[in-house]
């Protein structure tokens, strides 16, 4: 299927309509809050093409309006042009010059034009102003509570059948929510601003979303019985943990310790 021609704005102005609310799911799937009929109605898309996936329009008009973003939360058809300067692909050494801090570039290039005022409700700064240290056990921790939240959020998944599954998958923005509020726990003050901007959160979708598939691998290869009740699946930890482990720290530009003395050595000095 072609991508299609419209700009962002276009479509928000011409394929966004109002919709009745569905009846067997009263509430919108970014958010998972009811529907209500002044601040956040629901709205589908007007589209020829549509696939009358319903949310509450605030909730889309933000995801729509993410950096990179062009597609329907739930099924990922594409909705709109991205453009140019959103397209770019970056190299793999790209990346790792950027990660290890030694990427140099000038704030007036368009070489590496990232926008860090994101609409996650983030106040964002360039990693290299970000000083983080962690301990290597506080990031796994992190990943293995995100991976039961993740569980619990397949729960509808798991008990549907295979046919009508896919529809009750837990949208990207939902399960960044999870990760994001189990990183802000390990910090005194809750606070994360600093570490993140839309480039950052792409890659950490990407991880997130691994660790996503990985559970829905488990649930459709046979592995839970169909329309029964199931215990929640350990975390990997193992090799798989921790190369979970090691593309968040690399992503987030975060130096993790191997022990908390070492950790206190640092931050104290």
């Amino acid at each position: 299927m072609s991508t299609p021609t419209y700009t962002l704005e276009e479509f928000l102005s011409a394929y966004i309509s109002a919709t009745e609310i569905p009846t067997d799911d009263p509430e919108c799937p970014i958010c998972r809050d009811e529907y209500h009929t002044v601040n956040h109605h629901a709205v589908t898309f007007s589209d020829t093409a549509t696939c009358n996936h319903v949310y509450g329009n605030s909730c889309l008009e933000t995801w729509l309006s993410t950096e990179r973003v062009n597609s329907c939360p739930m099924c990922r058809r594409e909705l709109f042009s991205l453009p140019l300067r959103e397209q770019r692909e970056y190299s793999e050494e790209d990346d790792e010059e950027y990660f290890s801090g030694s990427y140099n570039y000038d704030d007036d290039s368009d070489d590496f034009e990232i926008d860090y005022e994101s609409n996650f409700g983030f106040g964002y700064l360039r990693l290299e102003d970000a000083h983080v240290v962690m301990l290597d056990e506080e990031i796994t921790s992190v990943l293995e509570t995100v991976w039961y939240k993740i569980w619990n959020l397949l729960l509808r998944y798991r008990l549907e059948t295979v046919s009508e599954r896919d529809q009750y998958l837990p949208t990207n923005t939902l399960v960044m929510e999870k990760f994001l509020d189990g990183m802000a726990s390990c910090f005194d003050d809750g606070d994360i601003e600093g570490l993140l901007g839309g480039y950052v959160l792409g890659r950490l979708d990407g991880v997130l979303g691994g660790i996503l598939e990985e559970q829905k691998e488990l649930i459709d290869g046979g592995n839970i019985e169909e329309g029964g009740e199931d215990q929640a699946m350990p975390f990997p930890g193992g090799y798989q943990g921790e190369i979970w482990r090691e593309e968040v720290k690399r992503i987030m530009g975060i130096r993790a310790l191997s022990n908390e003395e070492e950790a206190q050595g640092l931050l104290s000095g």
